[in-house]
């Protein structure tokens, strides 16, 4: 019986020595949690949409999800979207907008959470010409956090200590690699001044971030409203930050773009602290912010069929006869739908994409009556709505920039903006304001109007254009809708 307790016992202690040594293992696995640049992952499931189904065929989406960060995402979302000819082609049969959660990276599970999302969609109606395929884009929002501790060195800043010799740490620059996130900090300088009349040292940290997730950035209160269209993203200096050194928040204030690196933004953290004598000690920084996926795309094929299904475009219902989608025609439609001879408006027809579409709100002046369906109206959009600033109302113009930033439009303005909208210092894109545009050195300074914002697949032989002169950057638009400006020298038929 003796020996028996006497084997117990080492059994126990062999335990608690072997816990004390699985411990230290955790530790040196969680530093591994809190490296790489990702965080939400998107892609499509094999065979999920297939690359070609049959006209009016119901199929699905899916799609999967993994979290490769170090950060819980609590609320994400994930929006779908048909970008292409034809709004009603196709009609996701459930909300285009799904939500999802789904744990971070562990000591547990280094692979991060997965999950898979389906989005159940109906082909309802082809283009009357032959398409090469039909463009879903597909994009995430959701919240996440940046964390980066760094053992940093607290030197006291005085002649007394450096004659006796009590250095015993460096203030260098410290160069970080990643913290298992979309945005890094990713260096740290340091300075200290000299003792204040508190007797107390004010401490200086330079904190450089990057955009390292190929993604955009959203605040943390909207980012959800950017994957429902109404919201918008904004700058890396933008982001909120926090640091703590010796249970002390510091302040932490925005500098601007490195003039070194513009790809990353310098933000001072600063607080008083008495230091004795020189050591080191943990520089806690945090990060929190809204982030967007790049956006990933699929693009299937429809296969049109024979028999009485409508081989034209089917329209709803509510919007009345088929007069402005041609004539009404033989053709089985879905429930509510009627099948037209024409799968593009009448406004699109007689204004041959010069800039004109059905829209709720016009331009002034160039409103063109009775050529859409319901209430939408055959016009140039309106961009314009000045941006909300007190100190100058009118600083700014709100503008819809289609998911990108206001650089197409001169850049952004201080100010705020209904959902949906960003305060850019113009009202229309560069292509239809600039002078000189390109680098062909061809000069169409008097010609102005003859700039337009077109899709890429637009231009070129047997398509809507011939273009003289185009560039990509003075125009809205994301991933396959992007559009470029084109000197228009010829509209063809």
């Amino acid at each position: 019986m003796g020996m028996y307790k006497i084997t117990i016992f080492s059994i126990v202690v062999l335990f608690f020595l072997s816990g004390c040594e699985i411990g230290t293992q955790d530790t040196v696995m969680d530093s591994d949690v809190h490296t790489g640049t990702q965080g939400l992952i998107i892609s499509t499931i094999s065979g999920s949409p297939p690359k070609e189904i049959l006209h009016r065929s119901p199929f699905q989406i899916g799609l999967e999800l993994r979290n490769k960060g170090a950060t819980n995402i609590n609320n994400g979302y994930v929006l779908v979207k048909y970008i292409g000819k034809g709004k009603d082609y196709f009609n996701i049969l459930d909300e285009n907008t799904k939500a999802f959660s789904l744990e971070g990276k562990s000591v547990l599970n280094l692979g991060g959470g997965y999950d898979i999302l389906l989005f159940n969609v109906e082909n309802t109606a082809v283009s009357k010409e032959e398409e090469p395929g039909y463009f879903f884009g597909i994009i995430g929002c959701y919240d996440y956090k940046t964390s980066a501790s760094v053992e940093v060195c607290l030197n006291p800043v005085s002649a007394e200590t450096a004659k006796i010799g009590l250095d015993v740490c460096s203030t260098d620059d410290l160069v970080l690699g990643s913290q298992g996130a979309p945005i890094a900090v990713k260096k740290i300088k340091e300075y200290i001044l000299p003792k204040q009349e508190s007797g107390k040292s004010i401490v200086y940290f330079n904190v450089y971030l990057q955009n390292v997730g190929g993604g955009s950035i959203a605040l943390l209160e909207n980012y959800t409203d950017v994957c429902r269209g109404k919201g918008k993203t904004i700058n890396l200096e933008d982001v909120k930050i926090s640091a703590k050194i010796k249970n002390e928040e510091m302040s932490c204030e925005k500098v601007g773009k490195d003039k070194e690196n513009p790809e990353q933004v310098i933000f001072i953290c600063s607080t008083a602290l008495e230091i004795l004598e020189s050591h080191t000690t943990i520089l806690n920084i945090e990060a929190k912010y809204g982030y967007i996926t790049k956006e990933i795309g699929v693009t299937m094929k429809v296969n049109k069929i024979a028999g009485d299904f409508c081989e034209y475009v089917c329209i709803k219902e509510e919007w009345g006869v088929c007069d402005v989608y041609g004539e009404g025609t033989e053709g089985k439609c879905p429930d509510g739908m009627k099948c037209c001879t024409e799968s593009t408006s009448l406004c699109e027809r007689d204004h041959q994409n010069d800039g004109y579409g059905c829209y709720d709100e016009c331009a002034e002046g160039t409103l063109d009556k009775d050529k859409c369906p319901g209430d939408l109206k055959c016009c140039k959009e309106l961009y314009v709505g000045g941006c909300e600033d007190e100190e100058n109302p009118n600083k700014g113009n709100c503008v819809n920039t289609y998911g990108t930033s206001c650089n197409p439009f001169g850049g952004v303005r201080d100010g705020t903006c209904d959902e949906g909208l960003r305060c850019c210092a113009q009202s229309n894109p560069l292509c239809m304001t600039e002078e000189e545009l390109g680098d062909s050195g061809v000069n169409y300074a008097d010609e102005v109007d003859n700039y337009y914002c077109v899709l890429e697949s637009e231009i070129g032989n047997n398509k809507p254009y011939t273009c003289a002169n185009t560039t990509s950057s003075k125009c809205p638009g994301m991933g396959d809708n992007s559009k470029i400006c084109c000197y228009i020298e010829s509209k063809n038929n």
